[in-house]
C-alpha cells in the first residue's frame, strides 16, 4: 500500500505473484485513473469487475514491460519472462485468481433465455447482438431479445427500492450566469419524477451500439486490400447491435429545468465543430462505474426527445437494460445512454471516464454523438416459378422467373430526419430497385399524449421495408450478391463504403449474398413430379 499513487508516490500492482510498477502507464492507460482502483495491492479484483482484460491479451502484455519482481523468492523474476500463476512456488496459487474475482463479481448475473434471439458475444461482462430473424419479426424489438452491451457486472437492485432510488444532478452555482466557482447539488427520487397531473414522457427510438457492423466493415477492408487487424471483439460483430423500442419515462431537459433554476444561462452558441471545447455537457454515472456525456444543448432541445427512461415497450426497464432508470439519447451512439444512472453532472468539459475521452471517438479523435443513416438486410430468400425444365441453368427459359425476396430496416440517424427511400442492387449499384417502405404501427400512447406524437411519424425509430430483385441481374457463378441502401428526408444516401479504423459508426451499403443452389433442388423437385 506504500505504492498506492497517493502523495506523488509510485502506483505498484501484483498479479499472479508478480510485482509491476506501473507509474509511467499511467498516461497511457486507455482506461484513465480507474486503474487506482488497484494501486498498492493486487490487480485481480480490478479486472475482476472490469472482466474485458481477461478476454484480450493487451492487459498482460503490457504488464510484462513493467514488472520489477516478485513476491517471493523462488518465482522467475526474469523482467521479460511470462506472466504466471505459481505464487507460493508449488505450482499453486495461495490467493484468489482472476476466474475466482470474475466468478464473484458476476455471480447475480440475470437470467438470459437461450431462445431469446440474442447472439451472446461475451460472458463477463455481457455482450450480445440480436439475431437477424428477431430483429425482422416485428416493428419494436421485444425487450428479451434486444442487443445488450454491458462494461461490467449488471448492479443488482431490489424492486421494493425502486422508489426511493436516488439520482443526484450537480451543476455550477449561479447558472443563471454561468459562473463555475462552484456547485450546487439536488437530489431527486424516482419517486419525485412521477407526476400523475402529466402524461408519461414516450418515445419510439433505436438504439445501436457506435461498434455495430464492425465485422462487417473490417471484412469489406480487407476485400480492398487493406491489412488492419483489431485483435478484439469489434472483428465478430455483425449487425445486431441495434434495436427499436417504446421507451417511456421524463423528458431529461424537464428535470434539469426543474432542478437547476436558470440552466439556459448556460447553453452555448458555439458551432458544431467548437462545441467539445465551447459548452456545457452532461455527464451521466451509473452505479457501474460507467460514465459519458453529450452536449447539454442537445439535451434541453425538445424535438431530440432525451429522456431519462424507466419503461421499455410498456414494461420496466429489464435489469440488463438499466433497471430501474437509464439515459435514453434518441439519434445518440449507444454509449451515451447511460444505465442505472445515479447521477447527473453539468460541467463545461466531455466526460474524462475512459470510455469517454479514450473510447467511442471518430476518427479526427473527436467525440462520437449522433449515428449515421443506416440500413440492413435482414432476410433474403429466393422465390421461382417454373415450367418443366430441360437444365438447371437459372438463365434457362424453362424457367419463368426466380427472384430474390428481401425485407429489412431502414434508419434516418441522429438527427430524426427519418427515411424518404431504399433502394436495392442486384448488379453491384448499377441500377437500383426500388423497396417498399411499410407503415410503422402507432406507439402505445395514451389519448392525452397524442398531441405531442404522430402516430404515423416515428422520426428516430427505423423503418421495416420489403423488395424483390430479378434473381438474373443479381446472380454469378452460383451465387447472387445484393446491396441495399436508405436515404434520408434530405435525400442523402449511404456510401458505398466508409473506413474507420476504430471500428466505428460503419454505414456502407449491406450486403448479403446467397447460393442459388435452391433453384437446382427446386428444378430436381419439379423433373420428378
Amino acid at each position: 500500500a506504500e505504492h498506492d499513487g497517493k502523495g506523488g508516490r509510485g502506483v505498484w500492482v501484483t498479479y499472479e505473484g508478480h510485482v509491476y510498477d506501473i507509474t509511467d502507464f499511467m498516461h497511457e492507460h486507455p482506461g484513465g485513473s480507474i486503474i487506482l482502483q488497484a494501486a498498492g495491492g493486487p490487480i485481480e479484483p480490478y479486472w475482476g469487475y472490469w472482466a474485458y482484460h481477461a478476454l484480450v491479451d493487451t492487459p498482460r502484455q503490457f504488464l510484462t514491460k513493467y514488472k520489477i519482481g516478485s513476491l517471493v523468492d523462488d518465482v522467475d523474476d526474469d523482467v521479460n519472462g511470462d506472466v504466471d500463476g505459481d505464487v507460493d512456488g508449488d505450482g499453486n496459487s495461495s490467493e484468489p485468481g482472476l476466474e475466482d474475482y470474475i466468478r464473484a463479481h458476476y455471480s447475480e448475473e440475470p437470467q438470459r433465455g437461450s431462445d431469446s434471439g440474442q447472439l451472446r458475444l461475451t460472458t463477463t461482462p455481457y455482450m450480445s447482438e440480436t439475431d437477424p430473424g428477431t430483429l425482422a419479426a416485428t416493428y419494436l424489438t421485444p425487450n428479451e431479445g434486444f442487443y445488450v452491451r454491458n462494461h461490467g457486472p449488471v448492479p443488482v437492485i431490489d424492486d421494493d427500492s425502486r422508489d426511493s432510488f436516488e439520482i443526484q444532478i450537480q451543476s455550477p452555482r449561479s447558472a443563471s450566469n454561468g459562473t463555475q466557482n462552484n456547485t450546487e447539488t439536488t437530489k431527486i427520487t424516482l419517486k419525485d419524477l412521477a407526476n400523475p397531473s402529466q402524461p408519461p414522457a414516450r418515445v419510439v427510438s433505436v438504439l445501436q451500439c457506435a461498434g455495430n457492423r464492425a465485422g462487417e466493415m473490417l471484412q469489406r477492408h480487407h476485400e480492398a486490400g487493406g491489412t488492419t487487424r483489431w485483435n478484439n471483439l469489434f472483428e465478430i460483430i455483425g449487425g445486431g447491435m441495434i434495436g427499436n423500442a417504446e421507451w417511456g419515462g421524463v423528458w431529461l431537459g424537464d428535470v434539469l429545468r426543474s432542478a437547476v433554476p436558470g440552466i439556459h444561462g448556460l447553453q452555448s452558441t458555439a458551432s458544431e465543430k467548437d462545441q467539445e471545447n465551447d459548452e456545457y455537457h452532461v455527464v451521466f454515472e451509473g452505479i457501474d462505474g460507467y460514465a459519458a456525456s453529450t452536449p447539454l444543448n442537445r439535451v434541453l432541445d425538445r424535438k431530440y426527445k432525451a429522456m431519462l427512461a424507466t419503461t421499455m415497450n410498456g414494461k420496466p426497464l429489464p435489469p440488463d437494460h438499466g433497471y430501474p432508470v437509464r439515459a435514453l439519447l434518441p439519434g445518440i451512439a449507444g454509449a451515451r445512454s447511460v444505465k442505472w444512472v445515479k447521477s447527473i453532472r453539468i460541467e463545461k468539459k466531455e466526460s474524462d471516464s475512459p470510455w469517454h475521452k479514450h473510447y467511442y471517438r471518430k476518427t479526427n479523435g473527436s467525440s462520437i454523438q449522433p449515428m449515421p443513416l443506416t440500413s440492413l438486410i435482414l432476410s433474403h430468400r429466393l422465390e421461382t416459378h417454373c415450367k418443366q425444365p430441360s437444365a438447371p441453368d437459372i438463365r434457362s427459359p424453362d424457367i419463368e422467373s426466380a427472384t430474390i425476396a428481401l425485407s429489412g430496416i431502414a434508419w434516418g440517424g441522429g438527427e430524426g430526419k427519418g427515411v424518404s427511400k431504399v433502394e436495392v442492387t442486384g448488379d453491384g449499384g448499377k441500377t437500383w430497385d426500388a423497396a417498399r417502405l411499410l407503415r410503422a404501427p402507432p406507439p402505445r400512447l395514451s389519448r392525452d399524449d397524442h398531441d405531442d406524437h404522430d402516430v404515423d411519424d416515428h422520426p428516430w425509430g427505423w423503418v421495416q421495408w420489403e423488395a424483390s430483385l430479378p434473381l438474373v441481374s443479381a446472380s454469378h457463378r452460383g451465387q447472387y450478391e445484393v446491396y441495399c441502401r436508405a436515404f434520408d428526408g434530405e435525400g442523402q444516401s449511404q456510401h458505398r463504403d466508409v473506413w474507420n479504423p476504430r471500428g466505428y459508426q460503419y454505414n456502407g451499403w449491406n450486403r448479403i449474398r446467397g447460393s442459388t443452389s435452391v433453384i437446382q433442388q427446386h428444378v430436381e423437385k419439379t423433373t420428378d413430379n
